[in-house]
């Protein structure tokens, strides 16, 4: 992307699948070739060549859908361009939005606060996505129960324009382990570091909440109005609506998530199915693992 160095300089010369193919130059990906990874790619440092019959394109690093972040967004069909801001910037209506709603709502924190919601919930900004762009509703799943702390999160994503609002928890032993997990980044950030707080280990439950989003054109949607069987696996189940189809949520195990993936690539004839997998040992960085050569081959 020419843009890189101007947009993010710290990924300069990142290039994840040049530098896969050039360790493994005979690596065969049919199905990729075929719908044109190398002609994306625009130089073919191993064995697989340009596609004559794909259709592609590559877009800049400023377009919205060349980030994680938006490219859900862009799978969505999302017509709404999101802001970039720091809950402190928006605290005061989100608090003002849930004590009228009937919520405990205290703030926690120095200079920079959050939201300790019913002893139990944290909002804050996600510390581990590019800042400004995504807050987390933290829940202690063993006091408040995710329907609930799912509607704390629709109240926050009903007062703030950021891209994504994600309501996550797990079942924890004591909520002070939420509290506890409490930083601030760059003198503007707080929220809480999502694998400390412990909402990863057990019972793990997410849903992520976009902003702008309209159901009828998301691409599940249109696919069950031409009779194309959908499957969500793994995070995409979670962000992305399908009510038609069949969603695999709230999965962390990339083992399982495989599993899944290969499951249902049997059972289908014809089907969509899209896996999103978020490493099981590496949560907080949010690194995906290729599909394996099983499904890229068919």
């Amino acid at each position: 992307m020419k843009d890189v160095t101007l947009v993010r300089p710290q990924d300069a010369g990142a290039n994840t699948c040049g530098h896969i193919l050039s360790q493994l130059p005979h690596l065969q990906l049919p199905a990729l070739e075929k719908l044109g990874l190398i002609n994306a790619l625009g130089y073919a440092p191993g064995d697989m060549q340009p596609s004559d019959s794909a259709t592609w394109g590559v877009a800049e690093l400023q377009h919205e859908g060349a980030i994680p972040l938006w490219a859900s967004g862009n799978f969505r069909h999302a017509p709404v361009t999101a802001a970039a801001d720091a809950l402190r910037d928006v605290i005061d209506r989100v608090e003002q939005a849930l004590v009228s709603a009937g919520w405990q709502v205290e703030r926690r924190g120095d200079d920079l606060q959050f939201l300790w919601v019913n002893q139990a919930v944290a909002i804050g900004d996600n510390l581990e996505a590019d800042l400004g762009q995504v807050y987390n509703i933290t829940a202690n799943l063993s006091v408040i129960s995710f329907d609930d702390a799912i509607k704390i999160g629709r109240i926050v994503r009903e007062q703030v324009q950021v891209g994504r609002v994600i309501t996550f928890g797990g079942l924890l032993p004591d909520s002070q382990r939420i509290l506890d997990a409490a930083e601030s980044k760059e003198g503007r950030f707080i929220g809480i570091n999502a694998p400390r707080s412990g909402a990863y280990d057990n019972g793990f439950q997410v849903v992520h909440m976009g902003y702008g989003v309209d159901d009828k054109v998301q691409v599940p949607q249109k696919l069950y109005e031409v009779g194309v069987p959908t499957v969500l696996v793994g995070k995409v189940a979670d962000i992305a609506s399908n009510p038609y189809g069949v969603s695999w949520q709230n999965l962390v195990d990339s083992q399982r998530i495989m599993d899944i993936t290969l499951d249902e690539f049997n059972t289908h004839p014809t089907a969509f199915i899209c896996t999103n997998i978020q490493e099981t040992t590496s949560l907080v960085t949010r690194k995906r693992r290729t599909l394996c050569r099983t499904f890229a081959g068919r």
